[in-house]
Order: C-alpha cells, then sequence, then structure tokens
C-alpha cells in the first residue's frame, strides 16, 4: 500500500498568502476575501481563478 503525504493545515491568512504569491491571484481586498474561503474552500478558489 502507497502512504499519500498529507498537506499542512493552513489558516485562512495562510491560504490568502498562498493564493498571492504562488497562484499570482491578486486579492485587493484581504477581509473580504477571509470572509469567502469560510464560506468556500481554498481548492475551489483555485480552481475558479484557473479557469479565467
Amino acid at each position: 500500500m502507497t502512504e499519500t503525504a498529507l498537506k499542512p493545515f493552513l489558516t485562512y491568512e495562510e491560504q490568502i498568502n498562498n493564493l498571492v504569491e504562488r497562484k499570482g491571484m491578486v486579492i485587493s481586498n484581504r477581509k473580504y476575501a477571509f470572509e469567502k474561503l469560510e464560506d468556500i474552500s481554498y481548492f475551489v478558489s483555485v480552481i475558479k481563478f484557473s479557469e479565467n
């Protein structure tokens, strides 16, 4: 059986930093982004951003 490496837990702030620094997303309102991440997942955000 193969073990899958678990990704570390990231806070919403860390997720926002990741979206900006690694994915190139421009976030002008971090408070709004924080609230949206509470409603939808990080991965949905990345997928929707990548579709554009």
